[in-house]
């Protein structure tokens, strides 16, 4: 039974563990584990014993037919052996997985103190990660908490009942203000703080694809999420010895003065990152190069940078050994006993090995890579000591047993697989490539000797005859012809092994990097030809030579001028690379293909390397072209599906058609970072969206418009709209547009005046918000964007204080029925007056269906915008005076307050008619295509003041999906919004904890009471809506990737008895009108 065999069914088993939704009981695990040991225990042994009696009576067998039943027999007890023992190592996998999961979920952080605030004292025991916004800089930082005090300003109180054990051993701070050098105040590991912080639970926005942070805090120990709030007390260093402090804090002055010697220098983080691990200095752009060119492993801290450094180590202590040994026997001290054997050599080439292996890993952070190659190099090591036969094989699958063993959770990041498999494809190769090389490179005599004569030298000493031709004259028969061929044939065959080294690695990893990444890079091939010899023979020694020389205290002008021919080094080996990188065809991406394809192109890796030699063998690598080559599949004609991505705090959504995409918002940006980058973009490349046909910003605000510029650099774009985009080339939306794709309308409904500046300012920027109508063949969806109360009651042809008289929920306007009726009708009169003096209609236009009114639209005569501001001021005026007349109660009031109104509101319109003489009556707006010219007319601009007596002039109403308009705010979503527009369904887009408090309750009933089914982004996640002829299907990403360590699963709010989804995170709507 092979070993590495039952290395993967351990960690398959570990792999289905961490794919729990919920975690088995702990007795059931108990009774699992039990029975699957007692199980291969004794069949193991019985198959043992009836093999060895089949075996037995094979000797005494003499019929043939009897000896071939005997064979078969055997076969399938190995068979049988192979699978109870392939099975027992999956169970103890999937157990260990789970018990580990059982006790990191026990000291789970309270969810009672959930977003509560406490006076603590701790102290900084990480690295400080530094990061910057426009805002200013904060640093995220591990602690530990010291003392829990009680705080009598504080409803939530720190006590033994309230705290599991261990719940505040995992803290992650994030410290607003704070840096890593050149501020005020600078964190420092091994510092004693006392502060009052705001304590949470590990969450992170969630999408269908992309990273799963709350599985990376997982990982790496966090429990708890801490903010510093207010001002902090320094209370001096600690003066306990801690391994870990002490490390950090070795390893932040290391980087401050490389830093600081390589003062403005491109490649300075990357020096850093590959001396100490300290990523924080490479920037996001040289991150996208390392991606594009497939060299990220390269500034990660991995095997090939350990495994020199160990060996280099070794080397020396061995000749070091040797030398001080022979040097004390030749002193007289003959009970010295030197290691003159090899074996002994060995022995103290891997304690060394290792020794330096463990301390490089400590100090570089002990990420996976590093920890593969310091388990893999300690199995080596322990083997050579007690002499035992380990292959290199072996040891890969005994180092991970041991990583998965010791941290159940590094199944959940990507590098462990990545890691592995690619040495372990190296593994492969090379043994494959061993005894031709071998053979190949034998001399004796200064005479090529071989039985075979390779034909690969052959060939190559015919191509080499000539230029030994020009040699053999100058030389006069000094030279060895075959030496030379040989020397020529050597070169050749090491770049050919190269060669065949990294493309091997690169289609073996490919299935991963796919499904991982949602790309691969088409240069990494040439680029890791290239950096990978120069990174790893000459610059990561320097590296580590300049951190060493650093963290020795060696002067700082002497570090520059060590720090110079270093940086230049590293200019020689990375410049190429990202001239490679900026090739617009550097990255093939690749979308998001089901799990069988992906088991699919692993099968034809398998078969590839390890399947016998035959000539068609090579035939199994295009096996991974079903993968490569999968696209998705869009709506049905006349459909639509909507994605709204959770990007925190802000807004981004997706709409898609058969063969069309429209965005709508590209979320947030703070310092550089933005929504677009973290989140979207890996959503796009996961559904196979390279081109956007129209993008829509509703409005300038930083959480909408933030990863704009990301978005146009990594994504081609066919039409830009939005509102106060200026500089920009874009085209301004304005109610009436409208264009359409493969059977679904795009149109917008507001804003209806002009809102092309960009100067908008304070209220101006969210009333001037696109809101966007999809219509389709089934349903409809209604993207609003930033806007209030005011314009979604003017959208709607409203008063202003028309909800507060719908509703009915006043007692004391109940009473006044009769009187406020009255003061309306004159009020109406006057009305009518009003819009008479003016050379306006006095009649309210009924609704008409969209061809009608998109026909009349150029009948009717232009207006400029202050003319039409200056009809909704008046009608606004009057409505206001009806109000006011109606709250009083006496017909003399209304009338007195309408006349008031429209007297001051006349007057300000005949200002405004006068300035506007000089201004165009229409304006040009792009339409299908082709520049309209269409006049800047306004809904709210004839409404009158009770909608009960009014038509409402939108034919849209009603809507089956919404999203709540500034993401919840209590200022939108009013009541006679949410009425008119009686969706299905209502998403909410927010931050969870955000301090705006979005969504606001008070919003999330208003929806509930209408019957819509409310979906949040802090609670579901990504939301998927799809429409079709078989109704309205919604999908979130907290139900499809459901994980054990995620909080609770969200309740669906206002949903009926029978709307909860299914396994799959599924929830059906009606079937549209």
């Amino acid at each position: 039974m092979r070993f590495d065999w039952l290395a993967l069914a351990w960690l398959a088993g570990l792999t289905l563990a961490q794919r729990q939704a919920v975690l088995l009981s702990k007795s059931i695990l108990m009774m699992l584990g039990t029975t699957a040991l007692l199980i291969a225990s004794l069949g193991v042994w019985h198959l043992s014993k009836s093999g060895a009696n089949r075996l037995r009576s094979e000797r005494n067998q003499t019929s043939q037919w009897g000896s071939v039943g005997l064979w078969i027999d055997h076969q399938c007890v190995n068979v049988l052996a192979v699978v109870f023992l392939l099975m027992t190592a999956a169970v103890l996998g999937f157990v260990w997985a789970s018990g580990a999961a059982h006790f990191r979920m026990q000291s789970r952080f309270p969810a009672e103190l959930e977003n509560t605030e406490h006076l603590l004292r701790f102290e900084v025991t990480g690295l400080p990660v530094q990061s910057g916004s426009a805002m200013g800089t904060s640093v995220r930082v591990a602690i530990r908490i010291l003392e829990k005090e009680s705080d009598p300003t504080t409803k939530h109180q720190f006590s033994a009942e309230a705290i599991p054990e261990g719940a505040l051993q995992g803290v992650m701070l994030n410290w607003p203000g704070a840096c890593v050098r050149d501020c005020g105040l600078i964190i420092v590991p091994g510092q004693r703080w006392q502060a009052r912080l705001r304590l949470r639970m590990p969450h992170g926005p969630l999408n269908e694809s992309g990273l799963d942070s709350e599985a990376r805090m997982l990982q790496q120990g966090v429990r708890v999420m801490a903010q510093v709030r207010g001002q902090a007390s320094y209370l001096g260093d600690s003066e306990e010895f801690s391994l870990q402090v002490q490390l950090a804090r070795w390893r932040q002055r290391i980087a401050n003065r490389m830093m600081l010697a390589m003062s403005g220098g491109e490649f300075a983080g990357v020096l850093v990152a590959l001396s100490i691990g300290d990523q924080q200095g490479i920037t996001p752009a040289q991150w996208d190069w390392f991606s594009r060119t497939g060299m990220s492993h390269l500034v990660a801290i991995s095997g090939t940078h350990v495994s020199l450094l160990a060996s280099l180590v070794g080397l020396l202590t061995c000749m070091a050994t040797r030398k001080v040994c022979w040097r004390t026997r030749l002193a007289g001290h003959g009970w010295v006993q030197c290691p003159s054997s090899s074996i002994a050599l060995r022995v103290v080439f891997a304690i060394a090995g290792t020794l330096s292996a463990l301390i490089y890993c400590l100090f570089a952070g002990w990420g996976i890579p590093a920890q593969r190659t310091f388990y893999m190099l300690a199995c080596a090591g322990l083997a050579v000591v007690a002499r035992w036969r380990l292959s290199a094989r072996d040891g890969l699958a005994l180092a991970l047993v041991i990583l998965t063993a010791i941290d159940p959770w590094s199944v959940l990041t990507g590098g462990l697989w990545l890691s592995f498999s690619a040495v372990a494809t190296l593994m492969i190769f090379t043994r494959s490539q061993a005894d031709a090389v071998a053979a190949a490179t034998a001399l004796r005599g200064g005479e090529l000797y071989d039985a075979g004569q390779s034909r690969d030298y052959q060939g190559h000493a015919g191509q080499v005859a000539g230029w030994q031709a020009d040699w053999r004259e100058r030389l006069s028969g000094h030279v060895n012809t075959a030496w030379l061929a040989m020397k020529q044939w050597r070169y050749w065959s090491y770049f050919r092994t190269a060669l065949g080294l990294q493309l091997i690695v690169t289609l073996a990893t490919l299935p991963w990097v796919a499904a991982q990444f949602n790309g691969i890079s088409l240069v990494s091939l040439p680029a890791n030809l290239w950096a990978v010899p120069w990174v790893s023979l000459a610059l990561t020694p320097a590296a580590l030579m300049l951190a060493m020389l650093a963290g020795l205290g060696l002067p700082q002008p002497l570090l520059l001028a060590l720090a110079l021919p270093v940086h230049g080094l590293a200019w020689v080996a990375l410049a190429p690379t990202q001239w490679l990188a900026q090739w617009p065809g550097a990255v093939m991406e690749v979308a998001r293909a089901p799990g069988w394809l992906v088991a699919l192109s692993l099968a034809g890796v398998l078969i590839a390397l390890t399947a016998p030699p035959f000539r068609g063998r090579w035939l199994a690598w295009a096996l991974m072209l079903p993968q490569l080559a999968w696209t998705p599949d869009g709506p049905v004609a006349g459909g639509w599906r909507l994605h709204a991505f959770d990007v925190g705090q802000g807004s981004a959504l997706l709409v898609q058609t058969s063969n069309h995409t429209v965005l709508f918002d590209t979320g947030w940006r703070h310092g550089h970072s933005d929504a677009v980058r973290r989140m979207v973009l890996p959503e796009l490349k996961a559904l196979g969206v390279r081109f956007i046909d129209d993008v829509v910003i509703s409005h300038p605000d930083l959480d909408h418009v933030g990863g704009l510029d990301t978005l146009l650099q990594s994504r081609q774009v066919g039409q830009l709209r939005g509102s106060g985009l200026a500089p920009r080339s874009y085209v301004a939306c304005q109610a009436g547009q409208r264009w359409e794709y493969d059977g679904v309308e795009f149109s917008f409904v507001a804003p209806t005046g002009n809102c092309s500046s960009s100067m908008l300012e304070g209220l101006e920027r969210n009333r001037c918000s696109c809101v966007l109508l999809v219509k389709g063949v089934w349903h409809r969806a209604l993207l609003p964007g930033d806007i209030d109360g005011q314009v979604e009651r003017s959208i709607l042809g409203l008063g202003v204080d028309s909800d507060a008289k719908a509703s009915g929920t006043s007692s004391k306007r109940s009473q006044r029925n009769r009187p406020a009726k009255r003061s309306r009708r004159r009020v109406k009169q006057k009305f009518r007056q009003e819009q008479e003096l003016a050379g306006l209609p006095s009649e309210q236009p009924s609704a008409l269906p969209s061809e009608e009114r998109t026909s009349s639209r150029s009948d009717r005569q232009p207006e400029s915008s202050s003319h039409a501001r200056s009809r909704r001021a008046s009608a606004t005026g009057l409505n206001k005076g009806a109000n006011k007349g109606a709250n009083k109660g006496a017909n003399k009031g209304a009338n007195k307050g309408a006349n008031k109104g429209s007297k001051k509101e006349s007057k300000r319109r005949s200002k405004a008619q006068s300035k506007s003489r000089t201004r165009p009556d229409t304006e040009a707006r792009q339409i299908n295509g082709s520049f309209v010219a269409r006049p800047l007319l306004e809904p709210s601009s004839v409404a009158i003041a009770d909608p009960a007596l009014s038509r409402t002039p939108v034919d849209w109403l009603p809507v089956d999906v919404v999203l709540m308009a500034h993401h919840g705010s209590i200022s939108s979503s009013v009541p006679a919004w949410v009425k008119a527009l009686a969706p299905a369904h209502a998403i909410a887009q927010a931050g969870r904890h955000n301090q705006f408090g979005h969504p606001h309750p008070k919003v999330i009933a208003r929806w509930c009471e209408q019957g819509a089914r409310v979906w949040s982004s802090p609670e579901h996640g990504s939301v998927r809506v799809e429409s079709g002829p078989d109704g309205l299907h919604v999908v979130y990403a907290r139900a499809l990737r459901r994980r054990y360590w995620h909080n609770a699963l969200p309740r669906l709010r206002c949903s009926d008895p029978q709307g909860h989804p299914d396994e799959q995170g599924r929830h059906a709507s009606h079937a549209g009108p």
